[in-house]
């Protein structure tokens, strides 16, 4: 019984960490960018994403944007809203 209760409280805790990052992710994708700023929105590969990117940007700051990689360790894919 101890074994089982330790595996759902696990579990548990998963689909919350699961369930809280998603509805991040839905605020930051709401509109919610900053303008002149490097925003992290997930998967933002230049070339790929930048149409994303661009209409993410044109609904927060009313001006597009781009996708940037920096340098350094993940999450280094941003979303550059223009000022």
């Amino acid at each position: 019984m101890g074994k089982e209760r330790s595996v759902l409280m696990v579990f548990m805790i998963m689909v919350v960490v699961i369930c809280s990052s998603e509805m991040k992710q839905v605020e930051s994708h709401s509109g919610g960018l900053k303008c002149c700023h490097d925003n992290h929105i997930g998967r933002c590969l230049p070339a790929q994403d930048d149409k994303r990117c661009n209409q993410l940007c044109h609904k927060s700051c009313n001006k597009g944007g781009a996708c940037k990689v920096l340098k350094g360790p993940p999450p280094n894919h941003y979303c550059h809203c223009f000022c």
